[in-house]
């Protein structure tokens, strides 16, 4: 019988080719688990599919939720010896964005956020829209943080407290071991403020404070989870 002999290049180039064909069509809920993003705070009630195309069935970020999306890993950032997870919540989602996994830590790119009050544990219909945010997070320490927010739940809680319907915005900046985004409005002599901050392991924690309110807001501000946190300040922390 005559030996068939292939070129060295040849050989390395199918072994390659097998390789990648095999890593396409590893479960990415597998994936998840071997890159770390587990252990990074991200996963799903349900995941179905491979690395290249798969769905996610109420996902989560640490203690944010990000609901049904479409995902897929990025083979060619796995040979720069990080994992890239995509993730797009379409035109009804919550999120759409990236996050990077690697040695050090992991970043979040290109991020467009909507978190509704409810989901924060807040009174009211409003919520939080966040766009094109950028967090690097090394070390368990923040390194990087930009974006822009804007939050209708001040307005959503008008009827209910007393308070005016401003809309809040702010944007994203780092602050220790935290990515923090503190968001002002103001409006008929009320001041709010509302600060969130995200940690490395994915929680978010807030609080509201509110100034310039009448005596006579109290007892509906205290039905809705306010405390009085000084002189004409009340709070409600999440």
């Amino acid at each position: 019988m005559r030996r068939v002999r292939l070129p060295i290049r040849r050989l390395v180039l199918l072994a390659g080719l097998s390789l990648f064909m095999i890593a396409a069509l590893l479960p990415l809920h597998v994936a998840l688990g071997a890159f770390g993003f587990d252990e990074r705070g991200f996963g799903a009630k349900e995941i179905r599919g491979s690395i290249w195309s798969a769905a996610l069935s109420e996902a989560y970020f640490g203690t944010v939720p990000v609901g049904d999306a479409a995902a897929r890993l990025s083979l060619w950032r796995l040979a720069l010896g990080e994992a890239q997870l995509s993730v797009d919540g379409g035109e009804t989602g919550s999120f759409s964005g990236k996050l990077t996994g690697f040695r050090s830590g992991y970043a979040l790119s290109d991020a467009d956020v909507r978190i509704e009050a409810r989901q924060l544990g807040l009174p009211g219909a409003g919520g939080l829209q966040l766009s094109d945010a950028h967090v690097r997070f090394e070390e368990g320490m923040c390194v990087s943080a930009s974006g822009t927010a804007a939050s209708d739940m001040l307005a959503s809680l008008a009827g209910e407290t007393g308070l005016p319907g401003a809309a809040l915005t702010g944007t994203l900046s780092c602050e220790g071991d935290a990515a923090v985004l503190p968001l002002t409005g103001s409006a008929a002599g009320v001041d709010a403020t509302m600060t969130l901050r995200l940690n490395a392991a994915g929680t978010l924690s807030g609080q509201l404070d509110v100034t310039g309110l009448p005596e006579t807001n109290r007892p509906a501000l205290q039905a809705n989870g306010f405390v009085p946190a000084g002189p004409g300040v009340y709070r409600l922390t999440f």
